[in-house]
This record gives structure tokens, sequence and C-alpha cells, in this order.
């Protein structure tokens, strides 16, 4: 039985019936990158493996076709739908898993940059208590200070108050003369002292 592809309008390949050989055409590519470059195209189809026409806007349906022409395209699209929901559901459960290793590894990372985080939180703490202990002076008892006097010395700039001035004539004392002076000397002053002791001691006599 020989098998064609319905893209290209070529033969395959040929099984044998009865001991179920393969013979494969010559006419097959057998380049790899001439191969990985057709898969790459926008005419392969990731779901069916085959190089696919441009969609034209026909349907496909005949209206010249018999009843049994027209049962068979509908099994043929319920076989293509089928393989196409069956590839669909294949890619969900496999983007599913994806998810859940991502998921888990994401999870790990992050617990991870956890431990570390916390791990880089108690060194920086130990770094900056560490330099403050280093960098504080010791704490020493305070002496009592004494108090010493502090000479005030008047202010060079201020100048020495001075005496009111009267205008005018000043009063006289009775029993003063202008040329006497008002206050007796200090030698006055001892002599008088002298005088007047002699004679209090001459008018009050000791008590024998």
């Amino acid at each position: 039985e020989v098998h064609g592809c319905l893209g290209c309008q070529r033969d395959v390949y040929a099984q044998g019936s009865s001991d179920g050989s393969l013979l494969l055409s010559t006419s097959l590519e057998g380049d790899a990158g001439r191969i990985e470059a057709l898969r790459a195209s926008a005419d392969y189809s990731p779901c069916f493996h085959v190089l696919l026409p441009p969609l034209t806007g026909e349907g496909g349906e005949d209206s010249s076709q018999g009843p049994g022409e027209v049962e068979e395209g509908v099994l043929v699209r319920l076989h293509v739908q089928q393989l196409a929901a069956q590839f669909l559901q294949q890619e969900l459960e496999a983007m599913e898993a994806r998810l859940r290793l991502y998921q888990e590894q994401q999870a790990q990372a992050l617990e991870r940059l956890r431990l570390r985080t916390a791990r880089d939180r108690d060194a920086l703490c130990q770094m900056l208590l560490s330099s403050q202990h280093h960098s504080a002076p010791p704490s020493r008892p305070v002496a009592g200070v004494k108090a010493r006097p502090v000479a005030h010395t008047g202010n060079p700039k201020r100048k020495p108050a001075s005496r009111p001035q009267h205008d005018g004539e000043m009063f006289r004392l009775d029993g003063f003369d202008e040329d006497e002076a008002a206050f007796p000397s200090s030698e006055e002053e001892d002599s008088d002292d002298g005088a007047g002791g002699v004679a209090a001691a001459a008018a009050v006599p000791w008590m024998s």
C-alpha cells in the first residue's frame, strides 16, 4: 500500500502487506538544515506536523458530492477536530506542568533570598553596633570642680563717671574761714586725741 502527501502531492512511503516492510521514497528531504527551515516556516503545522497550503475562502464542500462522500467528509472533519483537541489538551497539561515547576523554582529562590536577607540583616546590625562600640570614648567619672574667684576687670572702653558740677556759689558754714580747711589733718587729729585722752583721764577718777 502506497501512502502519499496531500500537501505536496507526492508518494511518501509504501508498506508491504505480507511482511510489513516499509519502503521510503527517494524524493524525501534528507537535509537536516532544510528540514529545520521548513519547520520554522509559517506553513508548518505544529499540531499535525505537516506543511499546509495557505487557507482559501472555499469551504471544501462540493454540492455535486454524493451521500457517501458527504458522510466521509464529516468523518474527516471529526477526526481532524479530535486530533486538534488532543493536541491542545496535551499542550495545556504541559503548560501547567511548566508553571508548577516554575512556581516551585521561584518559591525556592524566594526562600533562599529570605534566608540571605535575614543573614545580611544580622551582619549589618553587628557591624554597626561593633563600630559604635569602638568609636565611643570610655566613660569616666567627672571629678568635682572647685569654683575659683574671677577678678572682674573694668571695661577699658568705659569712661569713669564724672562728678556733678554745681554752678553758682556754694553755701558758707558759720565758724569756718575760707582759708581754713574743712577737715583737720592727720597730725592735728593725733595731737587732739592725745590731749583729749589726758583730759578725760584726769576728769574721771579710777575706782579703787
